[in-house]
């Protein structure tokens, strides 16, 4: 994966991390925990951050609860579009207090395979 989509990739992630640490409440607990581990088989990339409420989750695609949903989750579309392109797997799960999201791709030694 060229190093610009991987930066698309990452802030695409970041930006839904922002927006839902900001709608918690001031004075709760924001966090965000994010893993990255580049291996030989392969790729992992993991975030997991605080939410305000459970996120729902169906097919592995986020729904969202927005009024106008045709104008909302180009993030997630552009975060599985790259997952898709680049032959990675993605998961996402969310409870009451955090989501995790978590993607790995196939590593050097793996795209090597005869």
């Amino acid at each position: 994966m060229p190093d610009n989509t991987f930066v698309v990739l990452l802030s695409n992630l970041l930006d839904n991390v922002i927006d839902a640490c900001d709608k918690i409440a001031d004075g709760k607990e924001k966090s965000v925990l994010i893993k990255m581990n580049v291996g030989n088989e392969e790729y992992l990339l993991s975030v997991e951050n605080t939410v305000s409420g459970p996120v729902l989750i169906e097919n592995n695609r986020i729904q969202t609860t927005k009024a106008e949903q045709t104008k909302h989750g180009y993030r997630m579309i552009n975060i599985n579009s790259i997952v898709d392109t680049y032959n990675g797997y993605c998961t996402m799960k969310c409870d009451e207090k955090n989501f995790r999201f978590a993607a790995t791709f196939p590593g050097a030694q793996s795209e090597k395979v005869v």
